[in-house]
Parts: structure tokens; sequence; C-alpha cells
């Protein structure tokens, strides 16, 4: 039957691969909610890329935050790296590539450490074989009461343009969302506009039907997993962890 995952797939390596083993015994499709694969910006970033038109991805920047709201809702259940530097981790994985060298990770322990023993903040560097670099922030420590959903930056070069993207998405009315969406090359630059987001549940139904194969399959969701689990290991010992994922 077809599965439709949230992430993590899992908090720890034997469940990962466990469920892999799963879908695998089951034979049918298993689509992993990395949402910025279909997210309408992140998926022409994306295309934009594959074509050519920046040239070899080489270093990036990406920022994933939300308020202490958030921490409290889930007390403990992850980590903030789990619930947020995922989606960061799997999208520049869609970017850049499977072939990683080594994650480095540091966190901080303040506010939310205090309350329910999870960090507040980390900072995953991503290296790459080739030489590439990125850096992802994960944070849940804004200030209460902001009613900020997510505060969200991309920024990715390549050898020949470059993509910048930024969201503020509000919980209510009368607190501020805004968007800004940047390409540039060196031909000039552009700031694409942007309606609505994809819907993955839209695209699950395309999966169910056989008219599209998962954009997110079980094995991108091991691999971010893998990598997150690796960074939780850097943080731990403080030095760079090699990792290993599926090509």
């Amino acid at each position: 039957l077809p599965l439709f995952l949230e992430k993590p797939i899992a908090t720890t390596a034997a469940d990962a691969e466990a469920i892999v083993a799963a879908v695998e015994r089951g034979g049918g499709p298993c689509l992993i909610n990395f949402g910025l694969r279909k997210h309408k910006p992140y998926a022409l970033a994306q295309a934009r890329f594959a074509a050519g038109d920046f040239g070899l991805p080489v270093t990036a920047y990406a920022k994933r935050a939300c308020d202490l709201d958030e921490a409290w809702r889930l007390y403990g259940r992850c980590s903030v790296n789990e619930y947020l530097g995922v989606h960061d981790i799997d999208y520049l994985l869609y970017i850049f590539g499977r072939d990683v060298k080594s994650i480095y990770t540091v966190k901080s322990e303040f506010r939310v450490y205090e309350q329910i023993r999870t960090a507040d903040h980390y900072w995953n560097v991503i290296t790459w074989k080739n030489g590439a670099t990125a850096t992802v922030l994960a944070s849940w420590a804004g200030p209460l009461g902001a009613q900020v959903v997510v505060d969200n930056e991309m920024l990715i070069y390549g050898t020949h343009g470059s993509v910048q993207m930024a969201e503020r998405w509000a919980k209510q009315e009368g607190v501020e969302s805004w968007t800004a969406y940047r390409f540039a090359t060196e031909t000039g630059y552009e700031e694409p506009q942007f309606q609505d987001w994809a819907s993955m549940d839209s695209h699950f139904l395309d999966v169910i039907q056989g008219l599209a194969q998962p954009v997110a399959n079980v094995y991108d969701g091991l691999n971010a997993t893998r990598l997150v689990i690796a960074g939780e290991e850097s943080a731990h010992t403080g030095q760079p962890v090699a990792v290993d994922l599926v090509q």
C-alpha cells in the first residue's frame, strides 16, 4: 500500500533502518512529507539548478526558526533539528546531491533546555566530497507570544548564479507575514511571485493513482535522518562526523 510518512521518519538509526526495510518488503510507494520539495519557490529553485541556470551549487545558508510555543507544544518529543532542521537538510541534499563527506554540529542550551532538556538552537555545517559546504540553523527559541509559525531563509550560491528566499508566516491576523524571493544570474536577476504552497496531500493522491513518483521517498527520509543523528553525535563529541548516505 502507498505510505505517507511525516518527518523525521525516526529519531534513531535502528528505527529508521527498520522503517526502510518494512517499506521495501511492502513494495508500495512511500512519500515523506518534506514539503519544501513541493513548495513552489523551492521547487522552482531546484529545477533551475538542475537545468544548470545557476551553475554548480557550491555553498548555502539556511535558517528555519519558530517561537517557544512550538518547543513547549512538542515538549521533548524531538529536537528542533529533527523538527525543523531536517527540512532544510533534506532540501540541500536535493540541490547538492547525496555525496556528503561529513557534518559538524554545535548546539546551544538555554531557556528551552532548562525546561525540557532539549537544545534551543542547532548550527549544522555540511561538507560534500566535491568541496561544497552548507550551514543550517534550526531554532525554536523565539519569544513567547510572537505568534510566528516559521521564520525561514535560504541562500544558495552556484558558480554562475544564486537563489535567495525568505519567508515569515504568522499564526494569526494582525501579525505581519511576508515572503521575498530573488534569483540572480550573470545576466541579471528576477523576483518571482508565488501565491500559495503546492500541496503534498495532492501529490500523494497522484502517487496513489500511479500518476507520479514520490518527490521524496523513504531513502530521502533515511538520508536526512542519518545526517541529523550524525549531527547529534558531532554536537556531543565536538568533532565532525563522517556520513555515508544512500545514493
